[in-house]
């Protein structure tokens, strides 16, 4: 029995297809030969990886085919080197998350690479850092095109990652799906006590779900819920992936079940069937429509598809400058019509404004009339004290500030005191041509100022 191998393999959640999980449980109690030279080469480090990559070579698995990087994810899938990615690639293969990532990497960073293909044929793996390899690929794929094409398997977890491309491909015996996640325990008890070993486990007792024991109704309940916890994130990005909604990932890509290439397409899980010499130069004719079904191009006499239509995906791949232009044209529109939008609301509450103000003084005017006009003597007060009737304007008009109040009594007492000059003026001249009157006349000063101006008075009359 390998403790070691079980061990792992109890203690997580696997996004794994269960034929691949029962295998290594398998390996696991002796059932499924392994390679003994792995025992030889048990880690005890990072220094030890050298070793690893002798007997089974690097984890690194780009390759650069004309302007295409093609990253080979084999096997089962697990977050990095360890013991137990070296038994699984003793009983038929493994990829780390480790250096897909590194090979994803160096496929955005090369200008000689065009576009990236993920070669898939994986049972699924381990969950930890599945989610943030798969935003790693839509990042990537903001680069550069990203399609996963299909030549095995692509379950659970492997499916996950295809979901993450911008299309998937499957080879015509290509299998999809088990989405899902899944846990297997072993009850031991038996044997334990049949071999007379008994087990004591002591928890803190302020952590009594440390350990929850899968035999009793609560423990159960407690790992149900984890699961389904970590499949709602599973099925949350596929269905992100793939853009539908998450009811559509629950009934139509098989609740957990596997489908093979032809009945994939039509549920809407891949894109389309092809080869891999097909997807390397993006040749790929059967395609799946937007209701699922397979369709044929036909080809008319000027070698125009009669059916031209293509998804968001399909542009992007195909016509990359197409696809920007449209999209920058779009975002372009939407600014202009926002900012349209923006102008025609400011304007709106400019005049929303400038009505409320003017609302607001006229009935402010009219309260004030109605207090000035409620008493008649205060009311001839008022006018009498505003003989030009400014600040009656102002208190009315509703509009007036102080500074306007003192412009028009400075206004107004000016036009009476220019009125008064001109009069004197016109008073002075009047007098010009009057002789002095005698001496007797002169000494009565009070007589002569009432004879010459009741004179002036009769030369204006005249």
């Amino acid at each position: 029995m390998n403790k070691e191998l079980l061990a792992a393999l109890a203690k997580g959640a696997w996004p794994m297809e269960r034929g691949a999980f029962t295998m290594a449980l398998q390996a696991a109690f002796g059932d499924v030969p392994v390679q003994t030279s792995v025992k030889s080469i048990r880690p005890q480090g990072r220094a030890n990886n050298r070793n690893a990559e002798e007997f089974f070579g690097t984890r690194r698995k780009l390759r650069i085919i004309g302007d295409t990087a093609l990253i080979d994810i084999n096997g089962v899938i697990l977050p990095r080197d360890n013991y137990i990615a070296w038994i699984y690639d003793a009983l038929g293969g493994a990829s780390t998350i480790e250096a897909i990532r590194d090979d994803l990497l160096e496929a955005v960073e090369d200008r000689k690479v065009e576009r990236i293909v993920l070669n898939l044929d994986s049972p699924g793996g381990y969950i930890t850092e599945v989610q943030e390899l798969a935003e790693e690929i839509r990042r990537a794929d903001n680069e550069k095109p990203v399609i996963a094409y299909v030549n095995g398997w692509a379950c659970s977890a492997g499916y996950w990652l295809a979901s993450a491309a911008r299309e998937i491909i499957a080879a015509p015996t290509a299998e999809v799906g088990s989405i899902g996640v899944l846990a297997i325990y072993y009850d031991f008890k038996k044997a334990m006590e049949m071999m007379g070993i008994e087990e004591i486990t002591i928890v803190s007792s302020q952590s009594p779900n440390k350990v929850a024991d899968p035999a009793t109704e609560e423990g159960y309940q407690l790992i149900q819920e984890r699961l389904d916890a970590l499949a709602e994130v599973f099925i949350g990005e596929v269905a992100a992936g793939r853009g539908v909604d998450r009811n559509t990932v629950v009934k139509e890509f098989g609740a957990g079940g596997v489908f093979g290439a032809a009945e994939a397409m039509k549920r809407g899980m891949v894109d389309g069937i092809g080869v891999l010499d097909d997807v390397l130069r993006g040749t790929v004719a059967n395609r799946g429509t937007s209701e699922g079904n397979d369709t044929t191009e036909i080809i008319d006499d000027a070698g125009e598809s009669e059916d031209s239509a293509m998804d968001k995906k399909e542009l992007q791949a195909k016509h990359p400058d197409l696809y920007q232009a449209v999209l920058d044209e779009g975002k372009a529109l939407g600014k202009a019509e926002g900012d349209r939008a923006l102008e025609t609301l400011k304007a709106e509450q400019a005049t929303a404004l400038e009505t409320a103000k003017a609302e607001g003084a006229k009935a402010e005017s009219e309260r004030i009339a109605a207090v000035i006009e409620a008493d008649p003597v205060f009311a001839k007060a008022v006018k009498a004290a505003d003989p030009h009737g400014v600040i009656q304007a102002a208190l009315t008009d509703g509009s007036s500030q102080v500074k306007d109040v003192q412009a028009g009594l400075y206004a107004a007492e000016r036009k009476t005191t220019v009125a008064m000059a001109e009069g004197i003026h016109a008073d002075a001249q009047a007098l010009d041509g009057i002789q002095p009157a005698p001496a007797a006349v002169q000494g009565d000063d009070d007589a002569a100022a009432v004879t010459a101006i009741e004179k002036a008075q009769e030369m204006r009359g005249k």
